[in-house]
C-alpha cells in the first residue's frame, strides 16, 4: 500500500519530509477555495460554505460562535454552514477514534482544528481527513499558558506543526505567536487570558476570535482551487449533452451532480453499483440516548467497525451491567433487521452474531487513571446506546427524490481513477447541468 499525493493533474510520493517544508504554510493558499467561495458568493449564486470546528475543549469554547458572527457579516451572500464538533477532554489518541464518524458525513469546506496528545495520532488525524475528503484544514497552533511545558509547545508549534502543514498542505493559523506578542505589548499575564490554568475567559475568548477572523482574508493571487479539489464538468461543454447515458472517467471519492429536473436514473462505478464498495458504509456517531454533550458519559463506544454483508441498519446497545463507575460496562446489542445480536463487554474484542459491526477494546471511553473525567458520570444499566449505518452512495435516483438541484451520487469509494455511467430508466435525456468531482489530495494505491 502506497501513497500518492495529487496535485492537479500530477501525482508524487508523499512519503514524510518530500515536500517543501520551507513553504510558507501561512499565506493563504491551502484554504483559498474556502474563502474564494465565501467571497464570491452573490444575491444570485449563494455558495453553500460548510466550516466545521474540531478538536477539544479549546475549539468548544465560544470563540467560534464570534468567528461564526464575523464570517456571516463580513460575506452576508454566503450561505454559511458552521458548526462546533468538537470534544472536550479528547487529545488526539481519543479523537482519532472519532474524527471518522464527525468529519466524513458532514463533509466541510474548512475545518479549524487544534488539538493535544501524541504527535503521531495528531498527524493521522490530519492524514485521514485528506484521504477522505476534499476539506481544506487550517491548523491552529496552541495558545500560550504558564502552566504547560512550554519548551515543548513551543517546538511542536515552531518546528513540527510547520512541518507537517507543508507535508499535507494545509494552513498553519499560528495562534501562539500573537498571543505572545498580545501579552507582550500589553504587559499581562498569560492568566490575564484564562479561565484556569489553560482554557480562555471572556477576552482570551475574544482574542482567540479575531486571530482566526485575521486568518480567513480572501487571497486573489492564489486563485480559487489552487489545489484542485473539486471539479466542475459542465454538460455541453465537458460531456455529451442531452444524452440518456454518460460515461465519465474521474479521479476521486465522490460525485455530485446537478439536475435541472426530476430523474430516473441507475448509477454505476467501474461496472458496479456504488453500494458495493465497503467504504461507502459508515457507522454515524454512537449517542447515549437522551444525554446531551460530548462525550455524553463515561462507558459508551466512540467508534463503530462496519463489516460485511453490509447494510444500512439501526442499531442499539442495551446497558445491562456497569462496572467500577464505568472501567467496565456489559451490554446486549440489537439490530433493526435482525433483533437480538449478542452479548459482550467492553472488556473484550466483540462482533455481533450478524458480523456486521465490531466493538474493539481501544475503541470504548471508559474510565481510566485519575484525570479530569472523574467528574463525568458514567452511563447507567437501562441505558441505551444508539448509532446508525449509513451508505453514502446511491445506486439509482428516483423520479421523488429531486426535482432539480444537487445530490451526491457517490461517496466513499476509494480515491482513484473510476468510470461514472449513468442512465436513464426511461430512455429520456438525463436532466444532467454538471457532473462535480470531488479529488482527495491522497491517493492510496496498491503496490
Amino acid at each position: 500500500m502506497s501513497s500518492w499525493w495529487r496535485t492537479g493533474s500530477t501525482c508524487r510520493s508523499s512519503a514524510k519530509g518530500l515536500l517543501n517544508v520551507n513553504e510558507d504554510v501561512t499565506s493563504g493558499r491551502y484554504i483559498a477555495r474556502t474563502l474564494h467561495l465565501l467571497s464570491g458568493s452573490t444575491p444570485e449564486h449563494a455558495n453553500v460554505v460548510r466550516i466545521l470546528v474540531y478538536g477539544q475543549s479549546i475549539s468548544q469554547q465560544e470563540w467560534w460562535l464570534a468567528v461564526r458572527q464575523g464570517l456571516q457579516a463580513r460575506y452576508p451572500q454566503a450561505r454559511l454552514v458552521m458548526e462546533n464538533r468538537a470534544i472536550g477532554g479528547f487529545h488526539s489518541t481519543r479523537l482519532l477514534k472519532t474524527v471518522e464518524a464527525d468529519v466524513i458525513p458532514f463533509y466541510p469546506d474548512l475545518i479549524l482544528f487544534q488539538d493535544y496528545g501524541p504527535e503521531d495520532d495528531y498527524e493521522a488525524i490530519i492524514r485521514l481527513i485528506r484521504q477522505r475528503t476534499t476539506a481544506e484544514i487550517a491548523v491552529q497552533t496552541d495558545h500560550y499558558v504558564s502552566a504547560q511545558e512550554n519548551a515543548w509547545h513551543d517546538r511542536h508549534c515552531q518546528v513540527w506543526l510547520p512541518e507537517l502543514c507543508a507535508r499535507y498542505q494545509v494552513h498553519l493559523l499560528d495562534v501562539r505567536e500573537r498571543w505572545k506578542q498580545h501579552l507582550a505589548e500589553n504587559q499581562l499575564n498569560p492568566e490575564a487570558l484564562l479561565s484556569d490554568q489553560i482554557h480562555l475567559n471572556q477576552a482570551g475568548n475574544r482574542l482567540m476570535a479575531q486571530i482566526v477572523l485575521d486568518h480567513l482574508v480572501p487571497q486573489p493571487e492564489a486563485g480559487p482551487d489552487p489545489q484542485g479539489l473539486v471539479i466542475r464538468k459542465a454538460a455541453g461543454k465537458d460531456f455529451p449533452a442531452p444524452t440518456p447515458i454518460l460515461e465519465l472517467p474521474f479521479t476521486g471519492s465522490r460525485v455530485d451532480l446537478v439536475l435541472t429536473g426530476k430523474a430516473a436514473l441507475d448509477i454505476r462505478v467501474d461496472g458496479q453499483r456504488p453500494s458495493s464498495f465497503p467504504d461507502v458504509y459508515l457507522a454515524q456517531t454512537p449517542r447515549v440516548v437522551g444525554v446531551e454533550g460530548r462525550p455524553p458519559r463515561v462507558g459508551y463506544p466512540v467508534r463503530v467497525k462496519v463489516n460485511a454483508p453490509y447494510q444500512p441498519e439501526a442499531w442499539t446497545l442495551s446497558v445491562e451491567q456497569v462496572i467500577d463507575d464505568g472501567r467496565e460496562v456489559r451490554f446486549a446489542l440489537y439490530s433493526a433487521s435482525g433483533g437480538f445480536e449478542g452479548r459482550g463487554t467492553s472488556a473484550e474484542d466483540f462482533t455481533a452474531a450478524s458480523g456486521r459491526i465490531a466493538l474493539h477494546v481501544a475503541d470504548w471511553f471508559t474510565r481510566e487513571a485519575p484525570e479530569f473525567f472523574d467528574a463525568l458520570p458514567a452511563v447507567q444499566p437501562g441505558q441505551s446506546i444508539y448509532w446508525e449505518v449509513v451508505c453514502m452512495s446511491r445506486d439509482k435516483v428516483e423520479i421523488q427524490d429531486v426535482a432539480g438541484g444537487v445530490i451526491t451520487a457517490i461517496q466513499g469509494v476509494p480515491n482513484g481513477l473510476h468510470r461514472l455511467r449513468l442512465e436513464s430508466r426511461d430512455g429520456a435525456a438525463l436532466p444532467l447541468a454538471a457532473v462535480v468531482i470531488y479529488c482527495p489530495p491522497i491517493i492510496v494505491t496498491e503496490d
